[in-house]
């Protein structure tokens, strides 16, 4: 009888033991598809950031580009006018002066 019942104890503590290795696999299983999860969407924010980071400096250098043919277009037609103007774009300003028909371009970024 009393063999009976420590073998039932044991065993009663081998489930319990089985149950608690069970659930701290199940715990470190999740905790790794979380910290994969993560990571994953770290990459994919890093991603979109670097692609709207593209469009914006595709985007400033449409700008400029604008603005130097702009620029020069107006040296050509006002060669012997001194001129100032002065541009300002997302982050920086151009500033530009056109004295005897010399092109002077200040940029400032800021």
């Amino acid at each position: 009888r009393m063999l009976e019942a420590q073998t039932r104890e044991l065993d009663k503590q081998a489930q319990i033991d089985e149950l608690r290795a069970r659930r701290a696999m199940e715990a470190k299983e999740r905790k790794y598809r979380e910290n994969k999860l993560l990571e994953a969407r770290k990459k994919q924010q890093s991603i979109v950031e670097i692609n709207d980071s593209r469009k914006r400096q595709e985007e400033v250098k449409r700008e400029l580009a604008k603005r130097d043919a702009e620029l020069r277009r107006n040296e050509y037609n006002n060669n012997d006018k001194d001129d100032e103007e002065t541009t300002t774009l997302s982050n920086f300003t151009i500033g530009t002066i056109v004295v005897n028909g010399n092109l002077i371009v200040v940029c400032l970024v800021f």
